[in-house]
C-alpha cells in the first residue's frame, strides 16, 4: 500500500560496491591469521553477559523445528505498552546440511567447516517507544545489532567465518486505522510481508515490504531492500545493523498490536538461534 508503511521502514537504495581487495573470504581460504574487521569475543557457545543479561535464548536449534517457549500471560488492553509474549509457529523443518550446501554455492571460497560465531547480539538494539506526529504518523524505531567474528584458528577444517551468519525477522499482529476519532470505523490496513504474505494476527511470518514480497532483513546472498547494512561487506560483513519503523500512516485513529522474533541464523551448519518476542502497540488517536 502507497499510504501505509505498514511493516518495514521503506526501502533504501541499493548498496555501493566495495573493492573486495583483503576480503576476509580470502584471508580464510588462504588459512592465514587475519582479523577480516572482527571485534574480540567469545564464540556463541560462550555468550559476554552483557547478552544473556537481555534474556534471549542462544542455544541452537534446525532450521524451521519447533521451538516451545514458555511465555507470559496474553497482554490485553490495560498492558499494551512494550511486553514480551508469545510463541513462533514452527514451519517446516529443515536440514542442517541444506543450510551448509546453501551457503557453500553462495560462498565457495569458505573452506572445510565454518560457523556462525556470535560476539554480541542485541534483538532489539535500542527502542524509541511510539511516536505520534502532526503529520499523522504513528509509529516506533527501533534498531537490531549482531556481530559475528572471523577467527581461523589452529583447525583447518574448523573455524569461526562471519559470512555463515545472518538475522532473520518475523512478525504477527494486525493494523487498523479509521477516520473517526472515537475508533467506530476501523478498517484492516496490515498489508503483506515477505512473500506477499498476509499479515496473520496469530502466526509469525518473515518480515518485509508491503507491495515487494521479495524484500526481507538480513539474507546476505539477496540484494539489499531493507534499512539495514553488513559492514564492512555484505557477503563477509562481521556487523549487522537491522532498523525498522513499524507503525501506521494513514487516518486519525490507529490500531495495532505487533510481535517480533529475530533469528539468528547459522548457515553453514543449518542452525537457529531465536530472540524472546518484543511488542509495538497502540490504540488511540493519531496526532498529538
Amino acid at each position: 500500500m502507497t499510504t501505509t508503511r505498514t511493516i518495514a521502514s521503506q526501502e533504501t537504495d541499493a548498496r555501493k560496491k566495495r573493492a573486495d581487495t583483503g576480503s576476509c573470504g580470502a584471508c580464510l581460504q588462504s588459512r592465514a591469521k587475519c582479523s577480516c574487521g572482527a571485534s574480540k569475543g567469545s564464540a556463541a557457545k560462550s555468550m559476554p553477559e552483557a547478552v544473556a543479561s537481555r534474556g534471549h535464548d542462544f542455544s541452537t536449534v534446525a532450521i524451521g523445528a519447533q521451538r516451545v517457549r514458555t511465555g507470559q500471560p496474553p497482554i490485553g488492553p490495560e498492558a499494551r505498552a512494550a511486553a514480551t509474549t508469545g510463541a513462533p509457529e514452527a514451519g517446516a523443518p529443515e536440514a542442517p546440511q541444506q543450510g551448509a550446501e546453501r551457503l557453500q554455492q553462495s560462498f565457495p571460497d569458505l573452506p572445510g567447516n565454518p560457523s556462525a560465531c556470535v560476539v554480541s547480539a542485541a534483538m532489539p538494539h535500542s527502542r524509541s517507544g511510539i511516536k505520534r506526529t502532526s503529520t499523522g504518523d504513528v509509529f516506533e524505531d527501533f534498531e537490531v545489532r549482531i556481530e559475528w567474528k572471523n577467527d581461523p584458528g589452529s583447525d583447518v577444517q574448523s573455524y569461526c567465518a562471519s559470512g555463515c551468519g545472518e538475522y532473520h525477522q518475523f512478525v504477527k499482529g494486525y493494523m487498523k486505522s479509521g477516520s473517526n476519532k472515537d475508533g467506530s470505523d476501523l478498517k484492516d490496513v496490515g498489508g503483506t510481508v515477505f512473500g506477499g504474505v498476509k499479515l496473520d494476527p496469530g502466526t509469525f511470518n518473515e518480515d518485509g515490504l508491503d507491495g515487494k514480497p521479495k524484500a526481507r532483513y538480513g539474507h546476505r546472498d539477496e540484494k539489499q531492500t531493507m534499512n539495514e547494512s553488513f559492514s564492512p561487506t555484505r557477503e563477509h560483513g562481521t556487523l549487522y545493523v537491522g532498523k525498522d519503523s513499524p507503525g501506521v500512516f494513514i487516518g486519525t485513529f490507529a490500531d495495532f498490536d505487533l510481535t517480533f522474533v529475530g533469528k539468528l541464523v547459522d548457515r553453514c551448519n543449518g542452525t537457529e538461534t531465536e530472540s524472546d518476542p518484543w511488542q509495538v502497540a497502540y490504540r488511540g488517536v493519531i496526532r498529538p
